[in-house]
């Protein structure tokens, strides 16, 4: 009946509630509860196994433990109870696993359904999701989650809607997105500590380039030395770490284009020979390019 059990029930966490209780150590009373004490179905009934194993083992050596026959009989009592209650967790947790997959297959279908839907009339998606209806919530987070660029915030929304509606496809997806979200969120932190740092870079190099034109005089090669350091310093000390600290959390290719489009859109300045301010175009895309250990 207890290897039944562990069949029905056919899971990974039963095998694990059954190895905790063969593998406890401590004391019989402990053992049992610790054993009596796991609330997670599957579990339990690899913990019930368990228990019902090391109690008919005290029946079937009883030389080991110096009991008699009659002081073992609750024993016996206990293990062939064990024996009945996981089987019969087993059977509940199969009937209620093969419930959850019905379902899943149901919401499949129609999650299938409105992802065509949707494909064709976006609009129409939204209005019937706005009215309640799960799977149209579902493929329209999909959407916005997939466009470009991704409208996390709005997918997530929309896919927690369809989880308040019970669509359990919907509640698995709301996770992911939360960690989608918090990713895109530390990389943006990061490029904004690499861009103001490649900034500091570009102007850094823009002044060098202006010593040089003075570099003929003791000043102007004092100017040059200072600037050559600072250069180096941020280099070093912050251009490369915070360069490092985002590209551990994007491509190579979304810093490049990052760095395209800010030099392009929005370089930093810095006041000229003039005194009018210049756009560092180059200066930024030299400094962006800037290659770190």
């Amino acid at each position: 009946m207890a290897s039944d059990a562990l069949d029905v029930d056919g899971t990974e966490a039963s095998a694990r509630g059954l190895n905790q209780a063969l593998s406890c150590r401590v004391s019989k009373q402990q053992c049992t509860a610790l054993a009596l004490s796991v609330t997670d179905p599957s579990a339990r009934v690899g913990a019930l196994v368990g228990r019902a194993a090391r109690l008919a083992n005290d029946v079937l050596q009883p030389n080991l433990t110096g009991a008699t026959i009659v002081s073992l009989e609750p024993s016996v009592t206990e293990a062939e109870g064990d024996a009945r209650e996981a089987l019969g967790q087993a059977r509940k947790n199969a009937a209620e696993r093969a419930e959850h997959q019905k379902t899943m297959d149901a919401e499949a279908r129609s999650i299938a359904a409105a992802t065509v839907a949707c494909g064709s009339d976006e609009g129409a998606c939204s209005a019937r999701c706005a009215k309640g209806e799960a799977p149209m919530c579902f493929a329209l987070a999909v959407r916005l989650r997939s466009a470009n660029p991704s409208k996390l915030d709005d997918a997530r929304t929309t896919m927690a809607k369809a989880c308040g509606m019970r669509l359990l496809h919907a509640c698995a997806e709301v996770a992911g997105l939360d960690d989608q979200i918090r990713s895109v969120d530390e990389t943006n932190r990061a490029w904004i500590d690499l861009r103001a740092s490649g900034d500091d870079l570009a102007k850094a190099a823009y002044q060098q380039e202006l010593a040089l034109g003075t570099a003929e005089s003791l000043p102007g090669q004092m100017a040059l030395q200072r600037t050559a350091v600072y250069v180096r310093v941020i280099v070093d000390e912050r251009y490369c770490p915070a360069k490092a600290v985002f590209l551990a959390r994007a491509s190579v290719t979304e810093f490049e284009q990052r760095a395209a489009e800010h030099c392009a859109a929005d370089p930093p300045t810095n006041d000229g020979i003039t005194g009018v301010t210049v756009p560092l175009t180059e200066a930024c895309k030299a400094a962006f390019a800037v290659a770190c250990p």
